[in-house]
């Protein structure tokens, strides 16, 4: 462990009041999250940051989101934006952020200036306490046994969230929080990762939490307690007529009906709240996400034409758990008129550029040409013992710096992922040698930045 890793350790073993404790990532967890941060391997087209490319895939790690430079596409072609290591918890959407239309440049013109030089609240409505009679009270009477009744009743009627409950609300808040930034980069904070490295796992757990908390709540049921209140009220109305019960006893009992009604509706409130989250975890297990894509939006148009988009998240347990938040529940149907208004605010992750365009067709370039053959001079020579005149030859080797116009052959192509193109190509450069101009035409290849011609001088 580093030093800082020691000191952070030994500063939250001094803060045991705080509760927390220095957890490590396990070994297994960190393969598992090393693999996962790691470069992704695909087998389908991916899109090239360099070419002009066809319809392709771009591929985004939901683990360490990187947004891609300006895509370049042909005119029609999609592009798929693929999510891996994708977050169970959230949904994507794929936003158009802005639609520019471009005038392609003129490439003769550029050619020749080039060569010139970034859970909520849980709120439990609490039941209110039995009104207990006062010690000084009149000599028993069958009312008596109503009251002790009443109380029993209400000690079986569970308001108390249950332990379980509290556990999975734990573990739900972490899954409501933004998806953890710089994991990849320190794998020793990623202790809260369990949702995301073990997802199955997890969702089943907090599932039955919940479902074991729902349980617990739900005995006796709310049939038998309404049952039991209404014989109550039968029988406190049977009090006050036949045996004359006292007004003060009267007001305790109707007190305690009231007590009873709340503490049923609490416990109800609970157990829809705890119901409602059970039934989203069951929907995100369920769900799955299909891939997004971005379309030229006018195909035919000669213009370039830009496109920006955003990929946006929103929490998918988010309603719920606004809905469970709040200190009155309220029930699915309900919530359908009320999220009219209540839009889950989105939350960008990458933004993408595609630019959408035709191959231009003539390019500008500089570089040399390099003569297979040497040039040949040829001079008068004369000794002191020859009588006639001696021709001598000279052989020199050159390079020839050229500016060179091309014109791109059928279309170019993507190659190791850079473009590469089949181009026709003239020259006219200065020969050194003969301090004089030359010609060249041919054909030639491009990939990437470097090209090669075969040309006739």
């Amino acid at each position: 462990m580093s030093i800082a890793g020691m000191r952070l350790c030994s500063a939250l073993f001094v803060s045991i009041a705080v509760g927390r404790a220095c957890a490590q990532i396990s070994p297994a967890d960190d393969q598992v999250l090393k693999s996962l941060c790691g470069p992704v391997t695909v087998t389908e087209p991916v899109c090239s940051y360099t070419a002009l490319n066809p319809s392709c895939n771009v591929f985004i790690n939901r683990f360490s989101p990187v947004g891609p430079p300006t895509i370049y596409a042909r005119h029609g072609a999609v592009i798929t934006v693929k999510i891996v290591n994708q977050s169970p918890f959230e949904h994507l959407t794929l936003d158009l952020k802005l639609l520019t239309a471009q005038v392609p440049p003129d490439q003769l013109a550029n050619g020749f200036t080039t060569l010139s030089g970034v859970l909520g609240s849980f709120a439990i409505v609490e039941a209110h306490p039995l009104s207990e009679p006062l010690k000084a009270v009149p000599p028993p009477d069958p009312t008596a046994d109503i009251i002790s009744a009443q109380k029993a009743l209400l000690d079986n009627i569970k308001t108390d969230l249950p332990t379980e409950a509290r556990t999975a609300l734990e573990k739900l808040k972490i899954v409501l929080l933004p998806f953890p930034a710089g994991v990849c980069q320190r794998r020793d904070q990623a202790q809260d990762m369990e949702p995301w490295l073990h997802t199955a796992d997890w969702l089943q757990k907090v599932k039955g939490l919940l479902d074991w908390a729902k349980t617990s709540l739900s005995n006796p049921t709310s049939k038998d307690v309404k049952d039991q209140i209404e014989g109550f009220d039968k029988r406190i109305h049977k009090s006050a007529v036949d045996v004359a019960a006292n007004a003060y006893q009267l007001q305790i009992m109707r007190k305690n009906q009231d007590a009873l009604s709340a503490a049923l509706t609490s416990r109800d409130q609970i157990t829809s709240k705890l119901d409602a989250l059970s039934k989203a975890l069951e929907k995100v297990a369920k769900d799955t996400e299909r891939d997004l894509t971005i379309s030229d939006p006018q195909p035919h148009d000669r213009n370039y034409q830009i496109v920006t988009s955003t990929l946006n998240y929103t929490n998918q347990l988010a309603p719920v758990a606004k809905r469970v938040g709040g200190e009155k529940f309220i029930g699915e149907d309900a919530a359908s008129f009320s999220a009219l208004g209540d839009a889950p605010a989105k939350q960008p992750i990458v933004t993408l550029s595609v630019q959408c365009m035709d191959s231009p067709r003539f390019e500008i370039s500089a570089g040399f040409l390099v003569p297979v053959t040497p040039y040949h001079s040829y001079s008068a020579a004369q000794t002191e013992t020859a009588s006639t005149p001696v021709v001598r030859e000279s052989l020199t080797y050159t390079v020839v710096p050229a500016a060179m116009i091309n014109f791109l052959i059928g279309r170019e192509w993507i190659m190791a992922r850079q473009r590469a193109a089949l181009l026709g190509t003239f020259a006219v450069g200065y020969t050194p040698a003969t301090s004089s101009v030359a010609f060249g035409f041919g054909p030639s290849f491009s990939w990437k930045s470097v090209g090669s011609a075969h040309l006739r001088m």
